[in-house]
């Protein structure tokens, strides 16, 4: 099972060992802060949830989602309630907050489970907006290049048909003409097959053009 960090916002020392040790059982290693400023302090640490107590000495539960929020801090929160809450949880759910516990009974056997799950459907969600992200990427350059196809395609067919009709007038001029003339037909039939390319285009692939910076359409691998 992976091992996940997690930052424990509580300010009550014996919860906050409770809920430490049941954590840990479960591969869940967490630093205890005690305060909403230290959370937001500590959010940028490399961890994975945030399981959040909604009372504190400072600031509330709701305000630091907010802030957290503010500060663009994309981690999956949880929100541990008192009992009788249900509505503050809901209202934390409404400011971005995965899911909560109510501190009622046993609560800290499933703190793990829930932060567990936080961090997988969170995962989830930025695996699907990236896809989403990339296709929506692609069917742009797909777009781009049928555009880019027309537009090239009227032209060059005035400057090919032009160069053939040259060609089969000057069959006696002076080589030299003829040869750039063959040169200019030759590099019309190229241009002409990678816009055919572009046109029919529905799997593009990038490669890098400026080091690190930009990338470009590869004709010859894309599909």
């Amino acid at each position: 099972m992976e091992v996940l960090r997690a930052l424990l916002v509580e300010d009550n020392p014996d919860h906050a060992e409770l809920m430490r040790v049941y954590l840990e059982k479960e591969n869940i290693a967490s630093d205890v802060v005690g305060s909403g400023g230290e959370c937001l302090e500590r959010a940028g640490d490399g961890y994975d949830v945030i399981l959040l107590d909604y009372y504190l000495p400072d600031i509330d539960g709701l305000e630091v989602l907010r802030r957290l929020k503010g500060k663009g801090v994309d981690l999956p929160v949880v929100v541990i309630t008192g009992h009788g809450d249900e509505q503050v949880a809901v209202e934390a759910m409404k400011g971005g907050a995965y899911d909560y516990v109510v501190k009622s009974g046993m609560y800290f056997l499933v703190v793990p489970e829930v932060a567990r799950k936080a961090v997988e459907a969170h995962r989830t969600s930025k695996r699907l907006e990236e896809e989403l992200i990339q296709a929506q990427r692609r069917e742009a350059i797909v777009q781009t290049a049928i555009a880019v196809n027309h537009e090239i395609n009227n032209p060059l067919g005035v400057i090919l048909g032009n160069a053939e009709l040259l060609l089969s007038q000057l069959k006696d001029a002076d080589e030299g003409v003829v040869r750039k003339l063959r040169i200019i037909e030759e590099q019309c039939i190229k241009i002409k097959e990678i816009t055919q390319k572009l046109a029919n285009l529905t799997d593009p692939v990038l490669t890098e053009y400026l080091k690190g910076r930009e990338k470009m359409l590869d004709i010859h691998r894309s599909k």
